[in-house]
């Protein structure tokens, strides 16, 4: 019975004869050489890896570059973490709780999937600029401070007239 089994799964990994290769046609070429001409960067910026540099590389190696990396390492670093922590808690909690409004967080938490990052970035740093909706809404000046007006009331009323 085994035997037969693996002569089965032996016919599996034979290909089937007579199958020849795509031909290399016109499509195919183009698509090669723009793949070419969009990895000449890439490639570039690879080789200045290996190539002893005198200027403005090697400056910029000396000085900034490790600062740099340390940035970028952290960053990667706290984004994951809190991915994780937010989004694996939350597709959880919309996976295996019934709760009111189930049905819309399962399209609100897919929703910034669709919106470019750039885009997002852009409107994170328009909003929350030293002169940007946010600061306007909550009415804080930009030493952190609530801005007075003399009372409550109207602290309220010209936060709401911003926004």
């Amino acid at each position: 019975m085994t035997e037969s089994i693996l002569a089965q799964k032996a016919d599996y990994a034979v290909p089937a004869q007579g199958r020849r290769l795509r031909r290399f046609d016109g499509l195919t070429a183009a698509a090669v050489a723009v793949a070419a001409l969009l990895a000449i960067p890439v490639v570039a910026v690879f080789l200045h890896v290996f190539i002893r540099a005198e200027g403005t590389l090697a400056h910029l190696a000396e000085t900034v570059l490790p600062n740099y990396v340390t940035n970028t390492l952290l960053l990667v670093l706290g984004v994951g973490a809190g991915v994780l922590l937010i989004g694996v808690t939350t597709a959880w909690l919309v996976t295996m709780c019934a709760f009111p409004g189930r049905r819309i967080f399962e399209w609100a938490l897919v929703l910034p999937l669709a919106v470019p990052a750039y885009v997002m970035a852009y409107t994170y740093t328009d909003f929350l600029q030293v002169a940007g909706r946010c600061r306007a809404c909550c009415a804080i000046s930009p030493g952190g401070a609530r801005a007075t007006t003399g009372s409550r009331r109207s602290d309220r009323s010209a936060a709401r007239s911003r926004c």
